[in-house]
């Protein structure tokens, strides 16, 4: 399996690319295609991800499945992938292409947990908040988990608030024990 920061370094010139050419429409829909190719076949995984299986064999394929299919950025990308044997990188193109795209258009995802559904003003409300506290565009993510009893867990990268009732009891019983 390959690093994540390297499959991002290919997948972020990719990207950059698509935008200065005008094509990142036609790139996104290339890696639709790539990633129901992927998703519907586990031996197309399995060859990609394979270092037994030969790079040009394994361009061959790629150009075979898609050379026609899709843009010629694309092809030349995928082209670049096998020469350099990192053609597994296909494997999770789609979702790192999300996550290039997201942190290109400053947009972080935030997941929130609570015990209950959350009103449209209370998402709304939320988000600004968390726009004005992180300096980033946020992409609610919400679930509900009836464990926390009430109030609210927010994580956002690296940063956790905890604000539920289910964290307040467990804190006040640790002060009160001990």
């Amino acid at each position: 399996m390959i690093d994540s920061k390297i499959s991002e370094r290919y997948v972020k010139a990719l990207y950059e690319a698509a935008v200065s050419g005008g094509l990142l429409d036609a790139v996104r829909e290339d890696v639709s295609l790539i990633a129901a190719a992927v998703a519907d076949s586990g031996d197309l995984v399995k060859t990609l991800e394979s270092q037994a299986v030969p790079r040009k064999k394994k361009a061959s394929l790629l150009n075979e499945l898609f050379g026609e299919r899709v843009n010629p950025l694309t092809a030349a990308f995928m082209t670049m992938l096998s020469e350099k044997g990192r053609e597994e990188i296909l494997v999770s193109l789609a979702d790192t292409l999300k996550k290039v795209e997201a942190e290109a258009e400053n947009i972080v995802d935030a997941h929130v947990t609570a015990a209950g559904e959350l009103t449209p003003e209370q998402k709304e409300s939320l988000k600004a908040k968390l726009e004005s506290l992180t300096g980033k565009k946020i992409n609610l993510i919400v679930t509900r988990d009836e464990s926390v009893m009430g109030g609210l867990t927010v994580k956002v990268g690296d940063l956790l608030i905890d604000g539920s009732v289910k964290n307040n009891l467990d804190m006040m019983k640790s002060r009160l024990m001990g």
